[in-house]
């Protein structure tokens, strides 16, 4: 579940837009000044909104299609902190943009990336690691922590979208760091997945994952569930082979 964690700030990053631009004090830092009848109004351009709201959607799809081969080449839990890296870096640059709506919607879009990559890692990850009673149920969560993470952050705004200074949008902008900072505190203590480790010829690395991730002293079969990793790789490779 701490894992899955990741996918909560993709929820998030899916309504983001839509709140801020909703937010009188956003629209007075980002938008142009219009009068009518005496009374001046803030309006944000429509190309910038469509921009806004859109352009993580499709820098997610890259972070989808790359996670993939990452997760092969140097693991799951470095796939994770990479993708949280990018998010911290995407979120500076919309923290920090200064009125720009160029650097806003470009840290919207690095966002996006690890965006992609958390929908994928997170579930990854978890059904290689998690005891078998689990594993259908937890990566199956998936769109209720995304759920999870807009009711949470739908909250946020109701505090504080009406405040009269800038923190009526840096503080839902600061919110996105949160669960990437947890991970980068906490993955050193992560076991890696034994299935990867088993992948890429390191069983007995493997197995040390395996005991950590049971406990050393525990009724579970760890052999046993070695033996189904490798049966499943070589299985794997036999298809790769006949294809």
């Amino acid at each position: 579940m701490y894992a899955m964690l990741v996918v909560l700030n993709s929820g998030i990053d899916g309504i983001i837009a839509g709140y801020h631009i909703a937010t009188p004090k956003f629209r007075e830092d980002y938008g142009t000044a219009v009068e009518s009848g005496g009374v001046t109004t803030y309006i944000v351009p429509a190309t910038w909104i469509s921009i806004f709201g859109a352009v993580s959607q499709v820098t997610s799809a890259i972070g989808a299609i790359i996670t993939g081969y990452m997760a092969d080449k140097i693991g799951r839990r470095y796939t994770t902190v990479a993708s949280c890296v990018i998010s911290i870096a995407g979120v500076a640059a919309q923290f920090w943009s200064h009125q720009s709506l160029g650097i806003l919607c470009a840290g919207k879009a690095v966002n996006g990336i690890a965006v992609g990559m958390w929908i994928v890692i997170g579930p990854t990850y978890v059904s290689e690691v998690a005891p078998l009673r689990v594993r259908g149920v937890l990566p199956g969560m998936v769109n209720t922590i995304l759920f999870a993470g807009v009711f949470l952050f739908t909250g946020v705004m109701y505090v504080v979208a009406a405040r009269p200074d800038a923190s009526a949008y840096k503080v839902p902008f600061a919110c996105q760091w949160i669960v990437p900072g947890l991970v980068l505190v906490s993955f050193l203590v992560w076991p890696e997945s034994p299935v990867w480790l088993a992948r890429i010829g390191k069983p007995e690395q493997a197995r040390r994952a395996i005991n950590r991730l049971h406990g050393k002293n525990s009724c579970i079969d760890k052999e046993g569930i070695m033996a189904q990793i490798e049966e499943t790789l070589a299985l794997e490779l036999s298809f790769r082979k006949s294809g």
